[in-house]
């Protein structure tokens, strides 16, 4: 009588089915096939395996599943109603060092684990409240930084720079025409601003000297308008001091002298009044640039 695996071969030979188109079917290497044929069961994984080769090789060929699996069980001994031994899983524990308590690897493999997540998120948090800390405190270092005022001030303007500013704290003086700035520095209880400006009606000769700092040096054409601010005091000479008209404070003043005369002129906080030593008399030929 046939054993099982060659009633198996015989049953595929008569349908004309190979172990190729088997094994492309059920997806069972051909090793396996071969094995149940030659009735080599002791080369399959065994267990529930060997019953679920066993149907998917009676489905390719024709057979009945569960009568081939009957068959198989017999030729193996188990027996229908004899279940089959699992397959054994190996069980590696770990002794203790001073005692007869075990603990599984797995158990401890999960408890490292816990364990390096949570000094990984510890050291996150640490470093991100560091830099926050480092944010905070830099932020708080350049919340404030003053800034010096600048005021700017130019030839066709008539608004000078307000007198509050000067008396807060030293400031930079733009004059136009100047290229380089006048720096004041005033003493916040007692300075007070002088504000000066010049028209000249006809072309003439100017200097103009604010708390010692040279302004402007040359002529000046016709109708134009120059506005100066010191926090002492402003000196302007003038080779032509009849055709200069002057704006002291907010307040004109009348004319400080006749057309082609020479003058020097001290305006201050007590308010305004000639040089102390008038300059010396202009010739006829250079009344408008005096040496």
């Amino acid at each position: 009588m046939p054993s099982f695996g060659a009633k198996l071969k015989q049953q595929r030979e008569q349908r004309g089915v190979t172990l190729e188109e088997i094994s492309e079917s059920t997806k069972i290497g051909g090793r396996f096939l071969r094995a149940l044929e030659n009735d080599r069961f002791d080369q399959l994984p065994g267990g529930i395996f060997n019953k679920g080769f066993v149907r998917a090789y009676a489905r390719s060929v024709g057979l009945d599943e569960e009568e081939t699996v009957a068959d198989y069980l017999e030729a193996t001994g188990a027996g229908p109603d004899k279940p089959e031994p699992p397959i054994p899983l190996p069980e590696i524990r770990a002794e203790a060092a001073n005692g007869p308590y075990s603990l599984p690897w797995g158990t401890l493999a999960i408890v490292l684990l816990i364990a390096a997540v949570a000094l990984a998120v510890w050291g996150f948090h640490g470093r991100q409240a560091t830099t926050r800390s480092q944010a905070t405190a830099s932020a708080s270092r350049n919340a404030y930084r003053p800034e010096k005022p600048v005021v700017a001030v130019s030839r066709s303007s008539s608004q000078i720079a307000t007198p509050t500013a000067a008396r807060q704290k030293p400031s930079e003086i733009l004059v136009a025409g100047s290229g380089r700035p006048l720096k004041v520095t005033s003493n916040p209880a007692s300075a007070q601003p002088v504000s000066l400006q010049i028209r000249v009606r006809q072309d003439s000769w100017i200097s103009v000297v604010a708390d010692g700092q040279p302004i402007t040096r040359g002529t000046m054409p016709a109708d134009s308008l120059r506005s100066v601010h010191a926090a002492k005091e402003i000196v302007v000479r003038a080779g032509n001091i009849g055709a200069v008209d002057f704006e002291f404070n907010g307040k004109k003043l009348p004319a400080q002298g006749e057309d082609g005369e020479a003058k020097t002129l001290i305006f201050d906080a007590s308010g305004f009044h000639p040089a102390p030593s008038p300059p010396s008399p202009v010739s006829s030929e250079s009344s408008n640039t005096p040496q």
